[in-house]
């Protein structure tokens, strides 16, 4: 008799112990694969999200220099606008963080104020899910091309833009059409990505045209008008009309091509036993921490440690069921999400920065490194301005979809078409 409670005792504890170390263990696996390390941007060519490079300093797009009607202008158009968006959504912002311009207010950025606290917290920005653009990260849909992500991300943001300040997205919008009233741009607001290679004139194209890698550079700029044009038609066709014109759509075709991150965060999944998988995870813990208790008073229930065993694994349960159900679903591949704030940040290829997202928090997190502080010695007063990675890119994608290369400054004093020689020629020279 003592020798089977002394068995039940065993299993009790074998139970406890699994239930535990496995919840433990699927906590820290949601965690993990719910972050992406130093990533960014979606594009034609290739996805890479995670980087460690060269050292050199490459610029984020430089912002459109038309004015704007916000109370800001140029380069910084819209920035008002956003923050008191932000301080309106969240309290306040970012202790150390504010928008600010770099290389002689030719460049919009994300500007390092320092502050007397030395809590040794890295986290530098949290952005809760409430304040996210997400579409299913779906490359491609034979069937219907409109499933897609950068169509369906697009067709989201023009949604916000056009409901104006009725919009819970509408600073974000103002940051990103530069204060410009969104409806009366015409034909569409300033270009987030203006030096991006889709804009250059038929003479900047013909210096890459010196090279078959220059020529190569202009066929994927070929196909990629051919395609935006492709998913355009497709919308047309929909019962529902596109409230947006062709221009607008091209308009934000570029901003999430150029500012999109992906992941598996839960947003485009409708299965419920994938938000189950996420929500009963608390529920695992507390089953682990009962069974605790019951084993510290002697109590032996096997019925209750099977229960709070199956509780504790429950979201590895659900997970499971929920990958056989969805297994021949070939579409499902995670989201796509614009993260406002964040993706202001202008990128340093080797900066250690890592953004996270927590399914308890239902928040995205930044954190920086090494490399995430730069310092623009163009000014009087040397700012400090923060970076982050967007993975490893090759001067293909950057001249594609961001409009610049590393060790190029931005536009200097207008004279956009020396800067695209430049991009040009380096391009051309380059082998990366």
């Amino acid at each position: 008799m003592k020798f089977d409670c002394c068995n039940k005792r065993m299993a009790s504890s074998g139970a406890a112990a699994l239930c535990g170390g496995v919840s433990f263990l699927w906590y820290t696996v949601v965690i993990s694969m719910s972050s992406i390390q130093t990533a960014h941007a979606f594009t034609t060519i290739t996805r890479s999200f995670q980087g460690h490079g060269t050292g050199i300093h490459n610029k984020e797009r430089p912002m459109s220099s038309l004015s704007s009607s916000s109370s800001s202008s140029g380069v910084m158009g819209g920035t008002d606008v956003f923050e008191a968006w932000w301080k309106k959504s969240q309290g306040s912002l970012p202790p150390n963080l504010r928008h600010g311009s770099f290389e002689s207010d030719t460049l919009r950025g994300l500007e390092y104020i320092p502050t007397e606290s030395k809590d040794g917290k890295s986290d530098i920005l949290t952005l809760p899910s409430s304040l996210v653009l997400s579409s299913p990260f779906i490359t491609k849909d034979e069937n219907d091309i409109t499933r897609e992500w950068d169509v369906s991300l697009s067709a989201s943001l023009l949604n916000e833009c056009l409901a104006g300040e009725s919009s819970p997205m509408h600073g974000y919008c103002a940051l990103l059409c530069q204060g410009v009233t969104f409806s009366e741009a015409n034909p569409c607001p300033p270009w987030t990505a203006p030096n991006s290679l889709r804009h250059w004139t038929s003479s900047e194209l013909k210096v890459l045209e010196q090279s078959s890698r220059g020529k190569k550079m202009i066929q994927a700029l070929e196909n990629q008008k051919s395609d935006w044009s492709k998913k355009y038609k497709a919308l047309l066709q929909l019962d529902k009309k596109p409230a947006f014109t062709k221009e607008q759509f091209m308009w934000a075709m570029e901003a999430v091509h150029s500012r999109a991150f992906c992941g598996d965060f839960g947003f485009a999944s409708n299965s419920i036993l994938k938000k189950l998988s996420t929500v009963s995870i608390p529920f695992s813990f507390a089953a682990c921490g009962f069974e605790s208790l019951l084993l510290q008073k002697n109590e032996d229930n096997l019925p209750l440690t099977i229960i709070f065993g199956l509780i504790g694994l429950s979201p590895i349960i659900f997970k499971w069921l929920d990958g056989a159900l969805m297994s021949g679903d070939s579409s499902s591949k995670g989201d796509a999400v614009l993260l406002p704030f964040i993706d202001s940040a202008n990128h340093v290829e080797d900066a250690q920065s890592i953004i996270e997202f927590d399914p308890i928090k239902n928040a995205f997190s930044l954190s920086i490194g090494r490399k995430c502080l730069q310092t623009d010695n163009t000014e009087n007063n040397a700012k400090k301005q923060l970076v982050i990675s967007y993975g490893a890119k090759k001067d293909s994608e950057l001249l594609l979809n961001y409009g610049f290369l590393p060790g190029l400054s931005s536009v200097q004093d207008g004279k956009e078409n020396e800067y695209r020689q430049r991009l040009a020629q380096t391009f051309i020279d380059q082998k990366k």
